[in-house]
């Protein structure tokens, strides 16, 4: 794991460095993509790019990490109608390489292992992107999920239904109580993690990523499990981790250069 502190918008680095990417690949790369008000910057810098000329989606192809349980077809507050409305309906995506758990489905079990062996029928996700919520869980792995998790049907903490109230005009009681969430075993089968964070309501979680015991109950220190991960944050976001771990764990870039420790 590395850590990249930047007073910068975090959200026009990761955009530059997934368009490097997809350019240095001919275009056909795997992606894990997440929402949330984090991913604003990155998917609006994305899009600017693909403007410009800059790069192409074409061959792209994209896994997204969940998706609410519950909420009718074309709901405006779906994570589908997100990634619509920022990403998909403005670059070139062919809608066939888009991706999302089926929610609909009659048997959830069986959808959820068809999303994983979807995953791997393309080699894997080459860079998975996401934030990390205020009790450090990574897309809805909540604590508690075990790191060898595959894609799963979870019940939501009211922490973060609490959370992405402010999606639902601000009432938790509209926020849906389940949801499909790529697993933490799928996650770290990624051959690239890049976890987003700003501000300091993330202090906590990125502490409990870089300091203490790897654990469980904190899933984004199942970071430190990976050999290809990355924490790119603002300072306030590392508020609370250590000089020392800062020393041990920054890098000077994406992709490149600083310390592998752990």
């Amino acid at each position: 794991m590395r850590i990249i502190d930047s007073e910068s918008d975090i959200g026009l680095i990761a955009a530059s460095y997934v368009k490097l990417r997809i350019n240095q690949a001919g275009g056909k790369l795997v992606l894990g993509l997440p929402t949330g008000g984090t991913m604003e910057s990155f998917y609006a810098h994305l899009v600017e790019f693909y403007a410009k000329g800059e790069v192409s989606f074409r061959e792209v192809v994209t896994f997204n990490l969940d998706e609410y349980i519950g909420l009718e077809r074309g709901s405006a507050e779906s994570y589908r109608s997100y990634m619509n409305s920022r990403l998909f309906d403005l670059v070139d995506i062919e809608p066939s390489n888009i991706h999302f758990p089926d929610v609909y489905a009659a048997d959830l079990e069986k959808a959820a292992s068809e999303y994983d062996k979807k995953i791997e029928s393309f080699g894997g996700i080459d860079i998975f992107l996401g934030g990390v919520g205020r009790n450090g869980h990574i897309a809805f792995n909540e604590a508690g999920t075990p790191f060898d998790a595959p894609t799963h049907k979870v019940k939501l903490e009211e922490s973060t239904r609490k959370a992405n109230s402010r999606f639902f005009g601000g009432n938790i009681n509209a926020v849906p109580e389940y949801a499909f969430t790529m697993g933490m075993g799928t996650i770290l089968k990624s051959k690239e993690i890049i976890i987003l964070a700003s501000g300091e309501t993330k202090s906590e979680a990125l502490y409990r990523a870089v300091e203490g015991n790897i654990s469980t109950q904190w899933p984004v220190s199942a970071l430190r499990l990976h050999n290809n991960s990355y924490i790119l944050a603002d300072p306030k976001a590392l508020s609370q981790v250590s000089s020392a771990s800062m020393a041990k764990f920054r890098a000077c870039s994406l992709g490149s250069c600083g310390s592998k420790a752990d």
